[in-house]
């Protein structure tokens, strides 16, 4: 009987000991054993998983999880993996995406030893980067992120309110307070997105370079929320929007469809804009999110004494080729977006 209570004792006391030895492997979730390009046993230690959505409260409703940032190559690529759970099914995706040009250059569902090898042959060194709360502030200079963003009533969506386009800014903070002079520059624009919302979550900086990588958030029809990348190079690019030389001054087109710029000042345009039966109307453009934009109302649409204003807004560009002004939104039936180009000027 003692030594049939001793065996089980000692067949009990082995068990619990695979036991526990198992649990622990499981609750460090780090390493992990699988083939690699030169060691076919080499243990892998997974990196840390990071909160994308930790510093905005817009967060709702992702399905991509445990994100991992895996390395940074020197020339400007980043290896990041998540976990895609839709409807009970989950997937590990791995990804390497080049934030110079925002492309992705490999995206498939991995186990995470040849993702670790996709990894290596792509010069991604696994290093950390910490994720970070906007504004960007690297190297004693602050960049803001800003969202220049236009909306419309889409009746495919049931009326709903939904981004036709939109662009991402980021501007450099200097030393003076007059926003006119501070450097900007687009580093991302997306037309006929139909997206609900978009806004920033927050950034890494690459280990070996002057790039950001900047965490955005699009919130789409059916309650979820996906996060997207987008690179910015911290080194170049930037420029102060400027307004146009005086020699612009004059009136551009022919004798029906013609602009006439009056006067060009420090901080805005006068000008006049006319199409024949279209529109006819006097506004001012100002410099708005590195953009010449203007807003008009015009009255071409009077019916006797009872008039009708129309709004019209948009952005103007000014070079060597003329004017081109572009309409983006717009209530007048006669006026449709698109870009208006002025290419000669016929009298100053």
């Amino acid at each position: 009987m003692r030594k049939t209570f001793l065996i089980f004792c000692f067949i009990f006391s082995s068990i619990l000991a695979l036991a526990i030895t198992a649990a622990l492997g499981a609750c460090s979730g780090n390493k992990i054993h699988d083939a690699t390009e030169t060691d076919p046993a080499q243990e892998i230690t997974l990196p840390p998983t990071v909160d994308l959505f930790q510093y905005n409260n817009e967060y709702s409703g992702t399905y991509q999880e445990d994100f991992r940032i895996w390395g940074w190559s020197k020339d400007g690529k980043v290896a990041y993996s998540y976990i895609e759970n839709d409807g009970g099914m989950t997937t590990t995706y791995g990804t390497i995406f080049n934030f110079v040009d925002d492309v992705s250059i490999y995206s498939n569902s991995i186990d995470y030893g040849e993702f670790h090898i996709i990894c290596m042959e792509n010069g991604i060194e696994f290093a950390e980067a910490e994720y970070r709360e906007l504004p960007i502030v690297h190297n004693n200079t602050a960049y803001n992120v800003i969202f220049d963003i236009n909306k419309q009533v889409d009746s495919d969506f049931g009326d709903l309110e939904v981004i036709d386009n939109y662009r991402i800014i980021v501007e450099k903070q200097g030393t003076r307070s007059d926003t006119f002079q501070r450097e900007r520059k687009v580093v991302h624009a997306v037309q006929g997105d139909y997206t609900l919302d978009v806004f920033s979550l927050g950034y890494f900086m690459s280990p070996f370079e002057n790039r950001a990588l900047l965490v955005i958030a699009r919130r789409i029809p059916g309650g979820h929320t996906l996060n997207f990348f987008v690179g910015c190079d911290l080194d170049t690019g930037f420029t102060a929007a400027t307004m146009p030389p005086q020699s612009f001054v004059g009136t551009w087109g022919d004798d029906d469809d013609y602009l006439i710029i009056w006067d060009v000042y420090d901080t805005d345009i006068d000008f006049y804009w006319h199409v024949p039966y279209r529109i006819s109307a006097r506004a001012m453009a100002i410099i708005e999110n590195q953009r010449i934009v203007f807003r008009v109302r015009d009255d071409t649409g009077h019916i006797d004494d009872d008039y009708i204003y129309y709004a019209v807004s948009g952005t103007m560009e000014f070079n060597e080729n003329g004017i081109l002004l572009t309409v983006e939104r717009t209530d007048n039936p006669m006026i449709r977006a698109g870009t208006y180009h002025y290419r000669e000027k016929i009298k100053d």
